[in-house]
């Protein structure tokens, strides 16, 4: 009898033994599989992203070449690639930021993440303000890359189109109409 509960005893340690490692299995599938790598690496461009979206409305566009240059080295460099801050400085017209003060760029909304190789490209939209109201969004693309310092944006360009909120109402909001 008492060999018998022996053998028992044996076979349950066993059996849960068995059942412990393949929880620990699945569970270091699900946190270190390559879905769970994918999604943290997500997370972190699309906090480089969003925290780059709180700089714009320290950019002035309508600023003096210079003083633009140290603000776009100052606001965007630790988000940027250095080939993106080289191509900024030298063509300011592709430069995000701000252009008026009464509709300021907020923050940005992430809406698709995609991989893209090694990288990823995001799509969102720009949420401009007017004091604490918002007034409008412009949709972005932007291509993060990973780099030894964490991802950088390689790539961002804002879409130049109407939305429903700035289609001019009357030929005076038309530039160069009569």
């Amino acid at each position: 009898m008492m060999a018998s509960m022996q053998k028992t005893s044996s076979k349950l340690i066993v059996a849960l033994i068995v059942v412990l490692v393949l929880v620990a299995g699945a569970f270091a599938a699900l946190y270190f599989g390559p879905v769970a790598r994918e999604t943290r690496a997500n997370d972190a461009a699309e906090n480089v992203l969003l925290e780059f979206g709180t700089k714009l409305k320290n950019v002035s566009l309508t600023a003096p070449a210079s003083d633009l240059a140290t603000s776009i080295e100052e606001n965007y460099g630790p988000y940027v690639t250095e080939d993106l801050m080289n191509d900024w400085k030298a063509n300011p017209s592709h430069v995000p930021g701000r252009l008026t003060a009464s509709s300021t760029p907020d923050r940005l909304g992430v809406s698709t993440s995609m991989v893209q190789g090694s990288g990823r490209i995001i799509t969102g939209e720009v949420i401009l303000v007017n004091g604490n109201e918002n007034t409008d969004t412009v949709p972005f693309v932007a291509q993060l890359i990973p780099t030894d310092s964490g991802w950088k944006i390689a790539a961002y360009q804002e879409e130049k189109v109407q939305t429903l909120k700035n289609i001019p109402k009357t030929d005076e909001d038309i530039p160069g109409a009569r």
